[in-house]
Parts: C-alpha cells; sequence; structure tokens
C-alpha cells in the first residue's frame, strides 16, 4: 500500500478532514458556484477552497459558518465542522472549545 494511502488518509489527509471537504464540495456544486466564485464570496483564494475540499487543510468554525451562509446550506456545514470535532476527541455528548483536527 502506498503511504498515502495508509491509515485510511488520502494524499496524507485526515479522514475527518476529508469528510468535510467532500460535503463542502457537495454544497458547493450544488449551487453551481465554482471554486474562484466561492473563494470570492469567502475571501480566500481559489487555492483555499481546492485545498479545503480535497482535506489538505484545516479550517476554521468561523470559514465554516461564513461557507454556510455563502452556500445557503442551512448550518450544516457547522454541525459537520462540530460533529467531527466531538468524533475527533471523543467527545460525544460533550462540550469542547478544541478545534475539531487539533
Amino acid at each position: 500500500m502506498s503511504p498515502s494511502r495508509q491509515h485510511g488518509k488520502r494524499n496524507g489527509a485526515s479522514p475527518m478532514l476529508i469528510a468535510f471537504g467532500k460535503a463542502f464540495r457537495r454544497h458547493r456544486t450544488g449551487t453551481g458556484l465554482s471554486q474562484e466564485r466561492l473563494g470570492n464570496k469567502l475571501g480566500v483564494t481559489t487555492q483555499y477552497v481546492s485545498l479545503v475540499e480535497l482535506g489538505r487543510t484545516r479550517c476554521t468554525f468561523e470559514f465554516a459558518v461564513t461557507a454556510d451562509e455563502a452556500l445557503e446550506t442551512g448550518g450544516g456545514l457547522q454541525e459537520l465542522w462540530k460533529d467531527l470535532r466531538h468524533i475527533r476527541h471523543g467527545l460525544i455528548g460533550r462540550r469542547s472549545n478544541l478545534t475539531p483536527w487539533s
């Protein structure tokens, strides 16, 4: 197995980041926005949008909130961000100030 496929990771990315990225991309494509156009709406680069979608970078909760607003997801990305934080840290049913991938 190649190093990039070990431990459930794709290209060295965390499975949690990949899950968030897939949902983020699904919402973006569902609205018909290009990465460039969404990046402009969010005040980030096209490259950053791509990195989030590929699970290669961690986004902040604030980014998830802004993306929810831009993509009109009704808070879906925020909830996923919180759920992944709780799963990552074994905090199901508990509150924490940790970021999902810290």
